[in-house]
């Protein structure tokens, strides 16, 4: 099994041309293969090993959607629930946007990964009120940080715990 594995993802690599790559095969609760291949960055050749730190960029969306309909399922939160809701001091034009407006990017809020350097919540929040509506929620899409941001704070707003302790109790 080892041997089918590490062939098949040194093929993997070499076709797709990924750097590098660390694996975990998990059944029953049992780590049953892990293995590390490549390089950690295309700057140097320090090889993946088991304290390689990997962005998760937006692989973080599929863990806060998964939470949201988590709490979905709990009768918690719903879908056509509001911003306003949960979150304090939003815009008035943003207090109807939903919580399917932000899982599918419908929302029209400004983008706050435009802005640099480590801001508060409050701080944030603020700077991106500022900003106008890109369009009017649900009439069009578009890829948004805020979106989800938001939504993370809804999670901890609903559950009275940090996202990363929600989702780390639920999900992991």
């Amino acid at each position: 099994l080892e041997n089918e594995i590490e062939s098949y993802l040194k093929e993997q690599i070499k076709v797709h041309e990924i750097p590098g790559i660390a694996v975990a095969v998990v059944k029953n609760n049992e780590v049953i293969y892990k293995g590390y291949f490549g390089t950690e960055n295309l700057e140097n050749n320090t090889p993946v090993n088991n304290l390689t730190i990997f962005p998760v960029y937006s692989i973080s969306k599929l863990i806060s959607a998964t939470a949201v309909f988590q709490l979905i399922e709990q009768g918690k939160i719903s879908l056509d629930d509001t911003l306003s809701k949960y979150i304090e001091n939003v815009p008035k034009n943003w207090q109807n946007i939903s919580i399917a407006n932000l899982l599918t990017h419908s929302s029209g809020l400004p983008d706050f990964s435009l802005f640099e350097g480590d801001v508060s919540d409050e701080e944030m929040l603020s700077k991106i009120s500022k900003d106008s509506m890109h369009f009017e929620k649900g009439n069009q899409w578009e890829y948004n940080q805020t979106n989800f941001w938001l939504l993370s704070k809804i999670i901890e707003k609903v559950t009275a715990k940090t996202f990363d302790e929600f989702v780390l109790t639920n999900q992991f």
